[in-house]
């Protein structure tokens, strides 16, 4: 195994870090799931690439989520759109719109301040 802060090679898988954002609904802003996501060798290369360029035109990749998130059971595995971003930023990574669910419902039209602090609860963080 090798692995960083950003990427992952675990015999034949490879892993990209990214941020899996869900908008607020009322108001600017994100909760950003910091995660991992498995991709194919050709994209895993592709980033390695661009790591110190910009991506951001780059089009997007298909990966899996690598990560079972506490407050969308199930969630390990959920098929991913990822998009590179600058050489300063992680890949931003979304649900891929063929699989429906909370995730998804989520991140295309937000969460409220209730949502917010459940999953706050949820991964041990008290609400502010």
């Amino acid at each position: 195994a090798r692995f960083g802060s950003d990427l992952c090679r675990f015999g034949d898988r490879t892993f990209i870090r990214g941020v899996l954002k869900v908008p607020f609904a009322k108001r600017e802003g994100y909760f950003g799931w910091g995660v991992w996501a498995e991709v194919e060798q050709p994209v895993f290369e592709r980033y390695l690439d661009l790591y110190s360029a910009d991506g951001s035109s780059e089009p997007e990749h298909d990966g899996w989520l690598a990560n079972a998130l506490s407050a969308y059971p199930q969630s390990s595995r959920t098929p991913l759109r990822l998009q590179f971003q600058n050489a300063t930023e992680r890949p931003t990574f979304s649900v891929d719109p063929a699989v429906p669910g909370a995730l998804y419902h989520e991140q295309r039209n937000g969460i409220d301040d209730a949502r917010y602090h459940e999953i706050l609860e949820l991964i041990g963080h008290p609400a502010e």
